[in-house]
């Protein structure tokens, strides 16, 4: 029984540590498990917790997001209202300074004498305004309300993204005298906001319209230059320059000479201060000339020019004095020439020599020679024939050869002609395209032939202003000289060349006895 008790207890002992043994693995598992679940509890917990955070933090970023906005907000309006009250005063100060400005146009418009009525095209940012003639019939311009919409139209075109006041116009303004220029313009004045003020104008301007007051019409060749005359006169001055402006002149010398000359219908540019003139086709390399109005001024009319273009003419001679002009023809040679050179320069007078072509290609040292002591040279012609009986082309023909042989020994082309005998015409004239010198006193020299007759016909006939003949190439006449000039002096006479004496006024188609004897060629 005893046995038995122990048997069971055994058993039950070893029943019970394998259980024990069976049930030590449940442990661990169930120690993870509830290590598991510890965890998972604390996650539950902790999102639980922040579960509970999350609406906070929401709520505070859409209160800052609303307050950013209602600050954005805020401020935008603010500066637009900002922005609008500037843009309110610039467009304020800009129509102000649009307003001074057209008044201001306004009063040159009506200074201007042109009655015209005030057209707005378009106003605000860009203003197009144009002053339209009245009555376009009393405006020298051809279609002008008709382009001064086209020229307005091209200035807005250009500036179409800024401020601007575009005025286009009628501008006229005298110029000289008896002339007045009449002009389309129109003008773009930009607006600058950060100067506060307007550019300078951006322009178009239509070449100018030159109007003789003389006659109410465009001015043309024919009233700047009134005759047949003053037109060779200015002929001569274009050859001078044209051969003044040469690099080497003596390649060009024939080609001048041999010019056609200018006429009424050449084309020319005024302008108040200068003249430009086509010039015909020729072959010296010059198609066109730019002559100041002190170079041509005998052969124009001065009221219809700059009147200060004209104050350095050639100073006229005092009129409180008496002066006369001594002139030889026919030289010049090599003996009695330099013989009477001499005589002139111990009594410091100046004379006028009437060349010989053909004696100046004899004699070019004597030429240069009288020109370089001062003395006027002019043209006796080639060969001494008779003008008036001559065709024009070899009248032509002895006046450019004697041009010629003077240039060539002088460098300058003679402006005043003595024709062989006194003797010219129309015809003959028009074909020298010079001025013609006669005289008031024939000393007959050549068929005296003594010195004291000589002086005695001097005395008897001259007179303040008096053109003198004597000739170089008489022995006796050059004798002469001394005693005339001696008693001429006596009487208070001062001598001077032809040039002077005329206060070189002279002119082609005129003939001239004397200072105050002008006589037209018939």
């Amino acid at each position: 029984m005893f046995m038995k008790k122990s048997s069971n207890y055994s058993n039950n002992s070893q029943h019970k540590e394998a259980t024990s043994e069976k049930q030590a693995p449940l442990s661990r598992v169930e120690s993870h498990q509830k290590q598991t679940t510890g965890t998972a509890r604390r996650t539950q917990t902790t999102n639980r917790q922040v579960s509970k955070k999350k609406p906070t933090h929401r709520k505070y970023l859409f209160s800052l997001m609303t307050l950013l906005t209602i600050v954005i907000i805020a401020t935008g309006g603010y500066i637009a209202f900002t922005l609008k009250q500037q843009e309110a005063l610039a467009r304020e100060k800009y129509e102000a300074a649009a307003e001074k400005l057209l008044a201001s146009i306004q009063e040159e418009q009506v200074k201007e004498g042109i009655p015209a009525k005030l057209e707005t095209l378009s106003n605000g940012d860009k203003k197009e305004l144009i002053f339209r003639p009245k009555e376009e019939s009393t405006i020298p311009v051809k279609d002008a309300s008709k382009k001064l919409s086209t020229m307005a139209n091209k200035l807005c075109k250009k500036h179409t993204d800024k401020e601007t006041v575009t005025v286009a116009r009628i501008e006229a303004q005298a110029v000289a005298s008896k002339v007045s220029t009449y002009s389309l313009k129109a003008d773009s004045y930009v607006w600058n906001r950060e100067t506060g003020r307007f550019e300078d104008a951006d322009s178009v301007v239509a070449d100018p319209i030159f109007i003789s007051e003389k006659t109410g019409n465009e001015l043309s060749l024919k009233d700047l230059v009134p005759d047949e005359g003053s037109l060779l006169g200015i002929q001569q001055v274009i050859q001078q320059k044209i051969l003044d402006q040469a690099k080497e002149p003596d390649k060009v010398i024939d080609a001048v000479l041999a010019m056609d000359r200018i006429t009424y219908e050449s084309k020319f540019t005024y302008d108040p201060e200068k003249l430009t003139i086509q010039l015909p086709q020729n072959q010296t390399g010059v198609s066109e000339i730019t002559l100041a109005y002190k170079e041509i001024a005998p052969f124009i009319d001065p009221e219809l020019v700059n009147a200060d273009q004209l104050k350095e003419q050639q100073s006229t001679l005092d009129q409180n004095k008496k002066y006369v002009a001594l002139t030889f023809d026919d030289g010049p040679n090599d003996t009695t020439t330099l013989d009477l050179l001499k005589i002139l320069k111990d009594n410091d007078v100046k004379a006028t020599f009437f060349e010989l072509g053909q004696m100046v290609d004899r004699y070019p040292e004597v030429s240069r020679k009288v020109h370089e002591e001062g003395h006027e040279i002019a043209s006796h012609s080639y060969s001494h024939p008779q003008l008036n009986t001559l065709s024009p082309e070899d009248v032509k023909a002895e006046i450019t050869k004697t041009d010629k042989a003077i240039y060539q020994a002088t460098g300058v082309l003679p402006k005043n002609l003595r024709p062989p005998y006194g003797a010219i015409d129309q015809q003959s004239a028009q074909a020298a395209g010079k001025s013609i010198i006669q005289w008031s006193v024939d000393t007959e020299d050549w068929k005296l032939k003594d010195p004291n007759k000589i002086l005695k016909v001097v005395q008897n006939n001259v007179y303040d202003g008096s053109i003198i003949l004597l000739h170089d190439i008489h022995p006796k006449s050059v004798q002469a000289v001394p005693g005339i000039i001696q008693t001429l002096k006596a009487q208070g006479y001062e001598f001077v060349t032809v040039d002077q004496l005329l206060n070189g006024n002279q002119k082609p188609m005129y003939q001239y006895f004397g200072a105050t004897d002008e006589r037209s060629v018939s």
